[in-house]
């Protein structure tokens, strides 16, 4: 296509597919008026929220000139969407959570980006996301993002249609209908009682002023001086051109500071805009409790077991949270004053606290209270700030007018609950955003927090997401915990946690016996499936896929990598299933998760003429090429679990009073050498 009205800035993205599996696919856009050669281009992705790129990059074949009118696609190898041309590359492994870009290298500039870099999370407004979506760039979009948002991905709903998962339709092919002749915008000023102002007010009421000629319609940004971008307004981005004014209340939680700056853009051409004189804002407002971010407990909160605010055991506190947590709309200092909880009725608080008391703790938006004793069951409260307690953090502070009061009432004593009451026994987690009391067994660590399990029946396990206490507690270690529920990329998780006890060494449960498919019952804990192979289909991101002949399954490296050989079958696979992008994946904790078909002494070079029955019934038979002194028989979890002094080279060992599963077998010779191998007890 060409001779539009009006040509774009550069190249762009206009068409990004999440696909199911390898089914990725980018497609750039050329609208420029000229044809362009895309050898001073370079697809750039960072993966995991890093702010540099991977090796994982798209570089053209020299002398690829892509036509005005025309695009250009880059596909996963695997993929198998799209049938016509398109250039494969590992640009694609990414995920709903990586960001992309466009780079020009004559410049050294970025043309466009999905996402934002150094940023890991699934960017998603309402039914447009990142995650399991086809994104198709909207026909006036005339240029990409050259700036790195300060924040999420800024123009998704914006900039772009949304498709189901592997949509692939529009594939080869960019409807663009940019803008007619470019319309102006010009004279923006703020004005109160029609006099044009430059010193504005917290909650001060003004009027934006402007002029427009052929633009239909404007959004208002503002300029941010910190990470040099421009930013959207809230509720401010679709206005009437046509209107030429529009009022205004500055907020309350309006930031202080001199010569700031607002615009006014055309939004379907980028190019149109207005810029106001530079103004000062001061801040004369305290923005007050914070209406979205949860008070603990909450303004009227009802049935508050009061082992959210300390656990006790018996009758005395082991570790306590005793904690009241006071949420504000912009940061916030101590001034001077008090904090007072008093019981409902009651003529005198019960608990008094000077604003600059070490119970006191400030943490930007947030306060901290931390209470000396336990709260009676089954009451009402009510929590007083003074006036002048608290302030902001303007240059002449700001306060309440009068006292803050709220309420809440506390429940029974006792608000423990399994594991499997958080599940739910569904996809989605009860008690969602709110705080529980749970305990279990660690069973694995990873990066960013550690798997804990109450029981081996189903719904018994549930990642806790906690970078501060991972290294806190090991495989093992049975720990109390209150913690917020979540849910992240379809896992329930625990997070904000506050350890409460803990105590080491303890039984881990024993895996449980699963099948393919897999299914979130078995989420979050340690199952072993059998008889299973590799089905060849090589993946990204460390990932292979299973099959036991009829159904399949993924195995996944976040706890420990593993690369099968060409079909490859295996008498167990042991590990934590966990969920990711929409997909349950088994985790294997370390090698001896992983029982291949041929695990066998016989098979061991270091011990050619050595024989061990695998898999294994009711009897173990053993010949060993020297004299065996011992043989020992461990669990997956590291328990002995059988002992046999041998004293010859070949013998039988009873293992029908063993429950099914995987085993490793440790034989040690006269010599003092131990060898181990890996068994399949069925």
């Amino acid at each position: 296509m060409t001779g539009f009205s009006q040509n774009a800035a550069d190249l762009f993205f206009s068409e990004y597919i999440e696909g199911s599996g390898n089914n990725k696919y980018l497609e750039i856009f050329n609208g420029t008026g000229a044809d362009v050669d895309l050898a001073d281009y370079e697809v750039l992705l960072f993966s995991n929220g890093s702010a540099t790129p991977s090796d994982n990059k798209a570089v053209f074949p020299a002398e690829t000139i892509l036509a005005d009118g025309a695009v250009f696609i880059i596909k996963n190898a695997d993929a198998a969407l799209y049938a016509d041309d398109a250039l494969a590359s590992t640009v694609t492994y990414f995920n709903g959570d990586d960001a992309l870009a466009l780079r020009k290298i004559s410049t050294d500039s970025y043309v466009d980006i999905i996402g934002k870099i150094g940023e890991r999370v699934n960017w998603t407004d309402g039914e447009h996301s990142t995650l399991n979506k086809t994104l198709v760039r909207k026909p006036h979009i005339v240029q990409g993002v050259s700036t790195n948002p300060a924040t999420g991905f800024q123009t998704l709903v914006e900039e772009w249609n949304v498709f189901p998962q592997d949509h692939a339709d529009d594939l080869g092919q960019h409807t663009f209908t940019p803008p007619g002749p470019a319309g102006t915008l010009s004279d923006f000023f703020i004005q109160k009682d029609d006099v044009p102002v430059t010193t504005l007010s917290t909650g001060e009421e003004v009027t934006f002023v402007w002029t427009a000629v052929d633009v239909v319609s404007i959004k208002f940004q503002v300029w941010n001086a910190d990470d040099l971008i421009w930013e959207d307004l809230e509720g401010l981005t679709d206005i009437d051109a046509t209107l030429g004014t529009l009022p205004f209340t500055v907020p309350v939680y309006a930031t202080e500071g001199e010569n700031e700056k607002l615009r006014i853009i055309d939004t379907t051409n980028p190019a149109v805009s207005a810029e106001s004189q530079p103004f000062n804002i001061t801040d004369v407002h305290f923005a007050g409790l914070n209406s979205e971010i949860a008070m603990f407990p909450a303004n009227n909160a009802t049935d508050i077991p009061i082992d959210l605010f300390g656990v006790v055991d018996p009758g005395e506190p082991i570790i306590t949270i005793n904690r009241v947590i006071i949420a504000f709309d912009e940061e916030v200092q101590a001034g001077s004053g008090n904090i007072t909880i008093t019981k409902t009725g009651e003529p005198s608080a019960i608990f008094t606290f000077a604003i600059t008391d070490e119970q006191v703790n400030f943490d930007d938006i947030a306060v901290h209270v931390t209470i000396p004793a336990m709260l009676d069951p089954n009451t009402s409260y009510y929590v007083t700030i003074d006036p002048g307690a608290i302030t902001d953090l303007a240059a002449t502070p700001n306060t309440f007018d009068g006292n803050v009061d709220w309420t809440f009432t506390t429940g029974e004593s006792d608000s423990k609950m399994t594991i499997a009451d958080i599940r739910n026994e569904s996809d989605a987690p009860a008690h969602l955003g709110e705080y529980v009391h749970t305990s279990g067994v660690v069973t694995a660590h990873s990066d960013y927090g550690f798997f804990l399990q109450d029981g081996n029946v189903s719904w018994s396990g549930i990642y806790v997401y906690s970078t501060a206490e991972k290294d806190n507690v090991s495989v093992g270690d049975e720990i109390t915990v209150i913690a917020k529920v979540g849910q992240y990329s379809g896992q329930a998780q625990l997070t904000d946690i506050y350890l409460l006890q803990k105590t080491n060494n303890n039984q881990l449960f024993e895996p449980v016996m699963a099948s393919l498919p897999f299914t979130n019952e078995w989420e979050g804990m340690l199952i072993t499936v059998e008889n299973v192979s590799y089905t060849g289909e090589p993946l990204s991101y460390g990932e292979y896929e299973i099959t036991d002949g009829t159904n399949t399954g993924l195995v996944d490296d976040l706890l420990f990598a593993y690369t099968p050989a060409t079909d490859e079958a295996f008498t167990a696979i042991t590990g934590i299933l966990y969920e990711s992008f929409g997909a349950l994946k088994l985790e294997p904790r370390t090698a001896e998760d992983i029982v291949s078909v041929t695990t066998n002494l016989e098979d061991d070079k270091n011990t050619p003429d050595a024989f061990i029955s695998n898999p294994v019934f009711d009897q173990l038979n053993i010949r060993f090429p020297q004299t065996i002194k011992e043989v020992s028989i461990v669990n997956l979890v590291g328990s002995k679990v059988s002992q046999q002094v041998v004293a010859d080279s070949h013998t039988y060992l009873s293992v029908s009073h063993l429950p099914k599963g995987v085993y490793l077998v440790h034989i040690t010779t006269i010599d003092g050498n131990v060898t181990v191998s890996k068994i399949l007890k069925q």
